[in-house]
């Protein structure tokens, strides 16, 4: 008879993953406590906005929105032309320019960012964080990847001590969205210009004129 194994999760861990489904809940609930239809126009409107006003100012999102009807605008917010992170998406430029400048794979964080100087960081590589086995504790990524306002070069100043990194995972998949965050700071010391303009000039070559 085939025994199941459960993989063990730390208590940090569940606590993120629960974080997630809060938040993911909170959108759900904010969407029906006013079920009332909206009987004209401009009730749908008022709606739309006072529900996106919601979001926004309680840090749920970060973009802008168009509402049109029959090819006129009833309602927008925010800058039509700007262009935003989405989620993971950045990860693909990311592990894209590390396809396509291999030298740096072994590279020490340490010669980056002056936080991995010190033990137990110290042997992290650029590759350790494309994989995923950097060995951040949970809390700590938490506590670092849900700014409301955030700037990679703030990550030159990152604090780390040795209460937020975990032995036991270090070399181990454990899903990390800091570890992303800080290679697109280090592709902005090495090209020496933002992450954005890295994309535009991945996206130029490969055609991607709207990106």
């Amino acid at each position: 008879m085939k025994t199941l194994r459960f993989k063990k999760i730390s208590v940090g861990r569940l606590l993120y993953h629960a974080s997630t489904w809060l938040i993911l809940g909170l959108f759900f609930i904010s969407f029906v406590q006013h079920p009332e239809p909206a009987r004209t126009e401009t009730e749908f409107i008022q709606k739309i906005e006072n529900h996106w006003s919601d979001l926004k100012n309680n840090s749920f999102l970060n973009g802008s929105i168009v509402i049109s009807k029959n090819n006129s605008v009833i309602y927008s917010d925010g800058d039509r032309n700007e262009r935003y992170m989405i989620g993971s998406l950045s990860k693909s430029f990311v592990g894209y320019y590390f396809f396509k400048n291999k030298q740096y794979l072994d590279s020490k964080m340490c010669l980056y960012i002056q936080s991995f100087c010190e033990k137990p960081f110290s042997e992290i590589t650029i590759q350790d964080l494309l994989k995923h086995r950097n060995g951040f504790k949970s809390f700590f990524e938490l506590k670092h990847t849900f700014y409301r306002k955030f700037e990679l070069p703030d990550l030159d100043g990152l604090q780390m001590t040795t209460k937020d990194f975990e032995p036991e995972i270090y070399q181990k998949l454990n899903y990390s969205n800091l570890g992303y965050d800080l290679l697109s700071r280090v592709i902005e010391l090495i090209e020496k210009k933002s992450f954005s303009q890295v994309i535009d000039d991945i996206s130029v070559d490969a055609k991607l004129v709207s990106t």
